[in-house]
């Protein structure tokens, strides 16, 4: 299988894969390297019918990799404009990961909803997700929090409210502990 995608000849590794995977007993520690090399093979030629069934077949009782792949196969759909699909594997990651992983998805959401021009949809999750003192990612880190933040300061830019991108990027330059963020609300604040 290697040899073939050596060769870019990538059908026939995944044949050599799917047969190798076919063929195995579940509990060999092979198996993991298996299923990644598919999830890379099948995400390069967007191949989202064989990545969702290979997700099936994942360890159900791993929440971590299973959110892991979901987080990545919604990025791949995202580049590959599968709008919709990519918002469905990013919610299925958000279900199954309340930590980075479940961050990241959240964002990769809001992101996509924001490359569909839904500019208010997309703040609208920002807030169930991040903002409020109930939603499920109100505790991480100022980073990611301030991504969330850097966001919808932007999708209030293309609202046209500009007074209230401003209030957000100023209260991320009072109030958060992350450098790297404020720099980036220093220079949207400086390009309104």
């Amino acid at each position: 299988a290697l040899i073939y995608e050596e060769q870019k000849r990538v059908d026939l590794a995944i044949v050599q894969l799917v047969d190798l995977k076919a063929n195995m007993p579940y509990q060999d520690t092979l198996m993991l390297d298996v299923q990644d090399k598919l999830k890379q093979l099948y995400g390069q030629q967007k191949k989202f019918d064989s990545l969702k069934q290979l997700w099936i077949d994942l360890d159900v009782g791993d929440t971590l990799r299973r959110s892991q792949w979901a987080l990545e196969i919604g990025q791949s759909a995202s580049d590959a404009i599968e709008y919709d699909l990519a918002k469905q594997w990013f919610e299925r990651a958000v279900m199954l990961n309340q930590d980075e992983i479940g961050a990241k998805a959240s964002l990769g959401y809001a992101k996509t909803l924001v490359l569909q021009k839904e500019f208010k949809q997309s703040n609208e999750w920002l807030l169930s997700q991040y903002v409020q003192a109930d939603s499920r990612y109100y505790h991480m880190p100022d980073a990611m929090i301030g991504q969330a933040y850097l966001l919808m300061a932007d999708n209030f830019i293309q609202l046209k409210n500009i007074a209230q991108a401003k209030v957000i990027l100023q209260s991320i330059l009072a109030n958060s502990s992350d450098d790297a963020v404020k720099v980036l609300a220093k220079k949207k604040m400086e390009g309104i």
